[in-house]
Formats: C-alpha cells, structure tokens, sequence
C-alpha cells in the first residue's frame, strides 16, 4: 500500500495507515441525522421498554446434527478472525468439541446473550478498482469474523428466517429462499406490458442507497422486529448481537486501534442474507 493523504498529513508507515482508513470507516459507521426527534423517541422507549422484560417463550434450541451441518458448509480457504482458528481446524473437531459448541450456542439461546468476543472484526483493505491508491477512502474493507461465530449466526439465522418468513411484505424478492431479482424483473416486465395492453404510462423510481449497509439504525431495526411480534427472546439476542460490535483494521502486519461500530450491519455475517431485506421491508 502506497503512503496515504489523511486531512493533515501523509502517512508512511503500515500503522499509520491502518489508523487512517480505520477513521474513514468509523466515520461511516454512524446513524444518519433523522430529523425527526418525535419518531426517535418513540422507537428508542419502546425498543428500551421492551428489552428490559423477560421471555417466557422457550427457545428453539439447536443439536449437535445441526451445528455439524453448519461446520461442513464452511470453506477452507477463508481466513480466520481475531481468535486464529481456521475453519480447517473446526472442520476436524473431536464430537467432544461440537457438543461442546452446541452447549455454547444453546446457552445463547436461554440465556439472549452474543458474546462480545465474537463481535470483534478484523478489516482487511482492498483497493477498489479505479480509484486512488493514496486515498483512505478508496479500499474496500474485508471483515474478518471469528468463524466459531458464524456457526452460531447461522443457527441464529435459521430462527430469523423461520419467525419473520410470513411476515415480510410479498413483493421483497431480494435475500429470500428460493426468491431472487429475476422474479422481480419479471413481475416489473409484467406491470409494464399490463400497461401498454391498457394504454397507461408506467413510471418507475430505482433508487441506490449510498452507505445502505453501513448506516442502518440499529434500534430502527429492533423496532421493526419488535412491531412484527417476533418471539421476545430472539429480539432480545439479536440486540446483543447488534450492539457493542467493534473493529480494527489490518494493514500488514500491523493492526489500528479498535473502533466502535455505532451503526449499520457492514460487519454482521448476517447482514448479506438477512438484515437488510428486513430492514427495508416494512411490515404488513
């Protein structure tokens, strides 16, 4: 990586550097001004009300078949998080060790708790094509999550799916099983033709969220969860699996300071399959 221009000098080394894109990403990592204070008061009591109760619901809770499900869908070739422990190794784990694992994970799910060690990120920046070398801004940040932890997320994710699956509005194609963007081209195509055979004009709006998953309102999400009558309990881990989360970037060998994640869900292994259909699908 070339030096890098920050606001105030240039940096050399593969710490500074490190520093440098670590304050353009936590930066980013902030809830957009809502100008709205009514509507954030009301969703920040309701989502501090809420939690504060407990679940009388007993959780779904996972065995070790399920847990060795997961362990055999991980890829070799991923890298490891901040705990240095390859899916390679997990893949060879004693039945000793799963059921271990699955004990873990279960008591996740009585207890509605997501460790914090596991919501530490490793960044790795990739320069994105065209773009300045010598600017912070110009990489693509790579996490790198414990992959103990996306084992549990993926137990987490198989309860998401399974409690909010009838729940979400019927035209939210993307991240669905057995959904896709084809399906929504197709019923968009089908619009159009309905309206040259009657004669309408048909307008369209597409629109590109700038920062889409790194600015999403964490209590706007948990609220939404909450006004959707997801089981108690799920909500309540899913907000100990949004918040606190932090990272830190690499560069080398070198590593920045750990930076809060005050927003968004750039950093959640569940973020790409899930998150972000629920976020911008509102309720029925």
């Amino acid at each position: 990586m070339p030096p890098l221009n920050t606001p105030s000098t240039i940096v050399y080394t593969n710490t500074a550097k490190a520093e440098a894109i670590a304050d353009v990403l936590e930066d980013q990592f902030k809830t957009n001004d809502l100008s709205h204070p009514p509507t954030e008061s009301t969703v920040n009591r309701r989502v501090k009300r809420f939690l504060r109760k407990k679940s009388k619901v007993k959780p779904d809770l996972c065995l070790p078949s399920e847990v060795t499900e997961y362990i055999n869908k991980l890829k070799a070739s991923k890298s490891p998080g901040r705990d240095n422990i390859s899916n390679t190794l997990i893949k060879r784990l004693p039945i000793k060790s799963i059921i271990r694992l699955t004990e873990i994970i279960n008591a996740m799910l009585q207890f509605n708790y997501f460790p914090n060690v596991w919501k530490s990120a490793i960044v790795v920046p990739i320069l994105k094509p065209g773009k300045s070398p010598y600017d912070p801004g110009s990489y693509r940040p790579i996490s790198l999550l414990s992959a103990l932890s996306k084992i549990a997320e993926s137990v987490l994710l198989k309860r998401i799916v399974e409690a909010t699956e009838g729940k979400l509005i019927p035209f939210q194609f993307g991240f669905r099983k057995q959904l896709s963007t084809v399906q929504q081209l197709l019923r968009l195509t089908e619009t159009v033709k309905e309206g040259m055979d009657e004669g309408w004009d048909t307008g369209a709006v597409f629109l590109d969220i700038a920062k889409a998953f790194d600015r999403v309102w964490t209590d706007g999400l948990l609220y939404k969860l909450i006004m959707m009558r997801i089981p108690g309990g799920l909500v309540r881990l899913i907000a100990t699996y949004l918040r606190g989360r932090r990272f830190a970037v690499r560069v080398g060998s070198d590593l920045s300071s750990e930076r809060a994640i005050d927003a968004g869900v750039k950093y959640i292994y569940l973020s790409n399959f899930f998150f972000f259909s629920l976020f911008y699908s509102p309720p029925q």
